[in-house]
């Protein structure tokens, strides 16, 4: 039994709070408050405001403040933003510098109005410091600490060299190594100096480099410590042997083998081990391949405990193309959907007595026949003549502008992908291979799929049909009832908003969709099959499909290239 089964009551409006991350917002908008008028500082301390106005709102003009407190500024407005984002790290240095604000001021500067908001930041923060949960990995906290140690160390000795260089014109003395190692120390920290007074033009701009470099590394020091998590793909063989045994003892999708290939997916195992899901992350967002597949009694507190997981990192969740034995699950978690087409899946047995006897497919079959063209099946390990054989027709397909490879959820050529497909070819009557498609390893009893399906540029009209034709003859032999020949998507202009429309583009192209929508329905309909639908389940709301759609294309996409 997990937490999931009996999970911990709440006050109603605790959690109201919680879910709606209040906390989150106002710690944001403190802070970006206080930063803002930080900023605004040393422009209001030198305006023609009444004097009691500034007394309250600023401290008194104390020397370098300026500059220091625009640089303090600029970094609070950097952490709201974090803080939007519900970073743990940027939680913790936000809450230790607004108490170092306070006390500061409490002791050095009479209290203003920063001290008001400061004090709301610290209460915020408290209160609501369960609903900062994004972490950021240890490597890049000590990235961060050795980036501003490397930082200063360079920065003081470019400083302290180029004062101890320069002429006695520049500032009107000679430096001492000692002198010039505190005049870098006191520009570095942005103290300044009011007894350093430049003379030349070349030391004004010694003195700048010296505060862009103090400002630079703070930046950087920021941005290492506090950046999104990053998505590291573990390539853990175990995993995936763990997945292919779930799948092989619990079923899966007709597609479910490209959540073992390409090799490129990352895995969030059940509790008890018995189901997964299979994730690749970009942009933001966890993409994941189909639905949850394994143990029935494992699959739904393991999609909330992966929900609970993506939401601590920081990462919208998709899962793409999932059929419909997993829509009311999504529903009941919360998620939304966007049909994005069917699959076209046709009952053989009807296929070959019937529908293969009307007059377009007798007449496609007998002009093949009688053409002496041939199918085979070729069952792996395929030598490497074979492979190379296909290769050709492979790059002949792939020279029509706009074709390309892609992965995460298809194959692609390579030898090491054909080794667990079996092939079937088409050869003309000279023996040359005109096309081919190869059939996907099966985890949905009964039902075969294909998933490459490529041809020469100068094959014969209606070829593929007659391929398909054969090699529903084959399947039928070795006992498959149902073929699916994949996804016909949603023709666009049935969608009411653009960003459903971008984020089935994406899909398209990256399920190598490369005709219009409508000749791909009309194509497959010829078939007769029936329509299965496919959807996208997703967190977030409508204006996030364009965020999914490139990451489905950044985890997608394979430069064309001969791959072995």
């Amino acid at each position: 039994m997990t937490a999931y089964d009996n999970p911990p009551a709440r006050d109603p409006l605790v959690t109201a709070l919680k879910n709606s991350q209040l906390f989150v917002k106002l710690a944001s908008l403190f802070t970006f408050a206080t930063g803002l008028l930080l900023i605004l500082q040393p422009l209001l301390r030198h305006s023609e405001i009444s004097s009691r106005l500034t007394h309250i709102v600023l401290p008194p003009d104390i020397e370098a403040a300026n500059f220091t407190d625009l640089i303090t500024g600029m970094v609070l407005t950097y952490l709201a933003y974090e803080l939007s984002q519900r970073k743990r790290t940027a939680w913790f240095i936000t809450l230790v510098a607004s108490a170092v604000g306070i006390i500061s001021r409490s002791i050095f500067i009479a209290p203003t109005v920063h001290t008001f908001f400061l004090l709301l930041v610290i209460a915020t923060l408290l209160i609501g410091h369960d609903q900062f949960v994004v972490k950021a990995p240890v490597t890049h906290v000590v990235q961060g600490v050795r980036a501003l140690a490397a930082s200063i160390v360079l920065a003081l000795a470019y400083g302290t060299l180029g004062f101890w260089l320069l002429d006695k014109r520049d500032f009107g003395t000679n430096f001492s190594l000692i002198e010039s190692f505190e005049n870098t120390l006191r520009q570095y920290t942005l103290i300044g100096d009011t007894g350093l007074v430049p003379h030349t033009r070349y030391s004004h701009w010694f003195l700048n480099s010296l505060a862009v470099v103090g400002l630079v590394t703070i930046a950087y020091c920021l941005f290492s410590i506090l950046r999104p998590l990053r998505y590291e793909l573990r390539k853990v063989p175990a995993e995936r042997k763990q997945a292919r045994e779930i799948l092989e003892q619990y079923g899966g999708d007709i597609d479910d083998y490209f959540k073992l290939w390409p090799q490129d997916k990352s895995y969030f195992f059940s509790s008890d081990g018995e189901a997964f899901i299979a994730y690749g992350v970009a942009r933001g967002v966890a993409i994941c391949l189909g639905g949850p597949e394994g143990k029935p009694e494992s699959i739904e507190p393991m999609l909330q405990a992966f929900k609970t997981f993506c939401f601590n990192n920081g990462w919208l969740v998709a899962f793409i193309a999932v059929s419909e034995k997993h829509k009311a699950l999504f529903k009941r978690h919360g998620f939304n959907n966007l049909v994005i087409g069917a699959d076209a899946v046709i009952n053989i047995e009807t296929f070959l007595t019937e529908t293969v006897r009307n007059k377009y497919f007798r007449n496609i079959v007998n002009r093949f026949q009688k053409g002496h063209f041939t199918c085979e099946h070729c069952l792996p390990p395929h030598s490497p003549a074979l492979i190379n054989e296909l290769r050709a027709v492979s790059n002949d397909w792939l020279k029509v502008p706009g074709r390309k490879e892609w992965r995460f959820m298809t194959g692609r050529f390579s030898s090491q992908y054909f080794s667990e497909t079996p092939l079937f070819v088409m050869r003309d009557e000279r023996g040359r291979a005109l096309a081919f498609v190869n059939e996907l390893p099966n985890f949905k009893p009964g039902e075969a799929t294909i998933d490459l399906m490529r041809h020469r540029r100068d094959i014969p009209k209606n070829a593929m049909d007659f391929l398909f034709v054969e090699l529903m003859r084959r399947l039928q032999d070795e006992g498959f009832q149902k073929f699916n020949l994949g996804l016909s998507p949603m023709a666009r202009q049935n969608l009411s908003d653009n960003a459903s429309r971008r984020l089935l583009d994406y899909i398209y192209l990256a399920t190598q969709a490369f005709v219009s929508t409508k000749g791909l329905h009309q194509y497959k309909a010829k078939f007769d099959p029936a329509w299965e639908p496919r959807y996208v389940f997703y967190t977030g709301n409508t204006p996030s499909l364009p965020q999914i759609g490139l990451a489905l294309s950044r985890l997608s996409l394979q430069k064309h290239q001969n791959l072995r």
